[in-house]
This record gives C-alpha cells, sequence and structure tokens, in this order.
C-alpha cells in the first residue's frame, strides 16, 4: 500500500485519537441528556395540566388557545379520505396508483392485497407524492388497493377499494374499477394518549403548533 510504518503509526494514532473523541461526545450528549429529561417530563407534565385547565374554560374554538401556543381543539388535523384512485398499467408491466391530493396530509400510504390469498392489507409503497407504483404481481392475479393520507398526528380514513387484475396477455388487457369496501382499514389514531384522531389528546406534545 506504499505506507511506511511511520506513516501507519501516525494514521493509528490519529485514528486512536478520533476514537477517543467520539467517546468523549458521546459520554458529554448521554450527560445532557440525563440533565435534559427530567426536565422535559417536568415541562409536559405542567403543560398537561394547563391544557387540561384550558380544557374546562375555554370553547374547543376560542381563539385564546393559540395565545399559548397550542392549536384550537376545534381545527381539524386528521386527513380526510383519499378520492379518485385511478390505477394504470406502464410498458414494464408496473402498477401506477393515482390520486387526488388530500388537504392536511403530509404523505400517503398505499396498501394492497391479493384477492384469494391475502385476508388483509399490506404496505405496498408510501411518500409525499401523488402516485405510488407496486411491482411484482404476477399475469392473471387480482389484487385490491387503497391509499390513506398521513400526516405526523393521524391517518386519515382509506379510499374506497380499487380492483386490478395484471393482464396475461399485455397492458391493453388490464382492468381496473371501485368496488365497496371489502375489508375495513382501520385509520391509525393520532399520537396522543387519548387517541381520539385529532391529536387534540392530553399530552402536551401534539398540541403545540
Amino acid at each position: 500500500m506504499n505506507v511506511t510504518a511511520a506513516e501507519a503509526e501516525e494514521l493509528t494514532e490519529a485514528a486512536a485519537a478520533g476514537q477517543n473523541d467520539v467517546s468523549a461526545a458521546e459520554e458529554a450528549l448521554k450527560a445532557a441528556n440525563d440533565v435534559r429529561a427530567p426536565a422535559r417530563k417536568a415541562t409536559l407534565g405542567l403543560m398537561s395540566t394547563l391544557i387540561a385547565n384550558l380544557n374546562k374554560k375555554l370553547a374547543p374554538d376560542d381563539p385564546r388557545w393559540l395565545s399559548f401556543g397550542l392549536r384550537m381543539p376545534a381545527t381539524p388535523t386528521t386527513p380526510g379520505k383519499v378520492q379518485n384512485v385511478v390505477v394504470t398499467l406502464d410498458d414494464s408491466d408496473a402498477i401506477i396508483v393515482q390520486w387526488r391530493a388530500e388537504p392536511l396530509a403530509t404523505r400517503y400510504r398505499g396498501r394492497m392485497m391479493i384477492l384469494g390469498v391475502d385476508t388483509k392489507y399490506r404496505l405496498a409503497f408510501s411518500g409525499s407524492a401523488l402516485i405510488g407504483t407496486i411491482t411484482g404481481v404476477e399475469p392473471g392475479v387480482t389484487v385490491q388497493i387503497v391509499v390513506e393520507a398521513v400526516n405526523e398526528d393521524s391517518q386519515g380514513v382509506a379510499s374506497d377499494p380499487v380492483l386490478f387484475t395484471m393482464p396475461v396477455t399485455g397492458a391493453s388487457d388490464a382492468t381496473a374499477k371501485t368496488v365497496a369496501p371489502a375489508v375495513e382499514v382501520a385509520p391509525l389514531v393520532a399520537s396522543s394518549p387519548s387517541g381520539n384522531g385529532n391529536g387534540n389528546g392530553a399530552y402536551a406534545g401534539n398540541r403545540l403548533s
């Protein structure tokens, strides 16, 4: 490697010094977190008490919630049901799923199940774009697809299911149609312990604007 013994020793010492710096930084981070953790717990406890008191004093749509740096409980935070789901097939035999943007959504999840095989939905794709791709579905197989709108607090109701049958002879034989919901996809509740789906629970972290 064209490295002399002196150069190797110098590199070894530098690596050891770097490792020592990393270890020291990790210890400092742990010490800082040991100080932060109880302070954070105490602060969230005070905020939860404040929110509980405000719930007794203020109406859900009272703008004074905003003065405390909180969202008004009446403000919707859960995305709605995804609409206009369209399923097509591209030239590479990948299933393309598209839908209309849903207010309050920051990302979307697509789920699918193979009819006659799967008994529940499984994740097929996720992301912030209004399009998803599903690959690897065998010819002649029929899949049922739903799309859900999601944000950091909660998940909306799944779209109406769309059935799609992979063609056996070519893309022109592909079919897709919307059907009545056959499998219930339960929406995620808000991340607050009270879990009312609108991010308006007692947990202070979910009420900060």
